[in-house]
């Protein structure tokens, strides 16, 4: 698939102009997830940016 046709594609979906962000998505953290994540951070094991 094209990149041009899945822009397209998303673009279809979405509203024309809600002048508000689209979030792609929203993690979930249900159990030590978190934490996970968090440890990485702390440890610059991966960016947060």
């Amino acid at each position: 698939m094209e990149p041009a046709s899945i822009l397209k594609a998303i673009k279809h979906c979405l509203p024309k102009e809600s002048g508000s962000p689209v979030f792609l998505h929203q993690p979930s953290f249900c159990g030590k997830e978190w934490e996970y994540v968090k440890e990485c951070l702390d440890t610059g094991w991966v960016s947060s940016v």
